[in-house]
């Protein structure tokens, strides 16, 4: 087969996982799914259990950092659905702190943008949050937790990259 194998996502030009990359790679998802969850957690004890979600903090503050957006726009740039952030985007709003406007770029795609009470809470949030990390003993290297946030985002790039190469292939097989 001249060096080529394939499988069920098609065509794969010598290359093989290891099996040691792939238990790398589960080490890498195990760490980063356990930190999701402890940061939730951190979450809850710092604003009540339901009051705000992990996600809803960063749907606020990515719309504090780069103004109003539309969902599938919040949607694309966190790799999550649209569905997701709708529901986030629902309870926002009815906590008054985020609004749909009109957009002029688009008429049935309306854009969400913080109110002042929105950008007022997350200032608050952002502030004791702040007051606690500053209070934090951090032991780790800057240049270890450099690395470490260049890794996750290579890590995040490849597998971008990877899905869209093995699912634009599969799509090619049911054509």
């Amino acid at each position: 087969m001249d060096g080529q194998t394939t499988s069920e996502w098609g065509p794969l030009k010598n290359t093989q996982s290891s099996q040691e990359a792939l238990q790398a790679l589960q080490a890498v998802y195990d760490e980063i799914e356990a930190l999701y969850h402890q940061s939730n957690r951190l979450i809850e004890r710092l604003y009540g259990h339901g009051e705000l979600s992990l996600g809803c903090r960063t749907l606020l503050i990515a719309l504090f950092r780069n103004g109003a957006q539309t969902v599938p726009q919040l949607a694309h740039a966190r790799s999550v659905s649209r569905q997701y952030i709708q529901r986030l985007a629902n309870q926002l709003t009815e906590e008054k702190y985020v609004e749909f406007i009109d957009n002029a770029a688009h008429k049935r795609s309306r854009l969400l943008r913080l109110t002042a009470k929105g950008e007022a809470y997350l200032r608050g949030i952002l502030q004791q949050e702040v007051k606690i990390v500053r209070a934090m003993v951090i032991d780790l290297p800057v240049k270890q937790l450099q690395t470490a946030a260049q890794t996750l985002r290579a890590v995040r790039d490849w597998q971008s990259k990877e899905l869209e190469r093995l699912l634009s292939a599969q799509e090619g097989e049911l054509e």
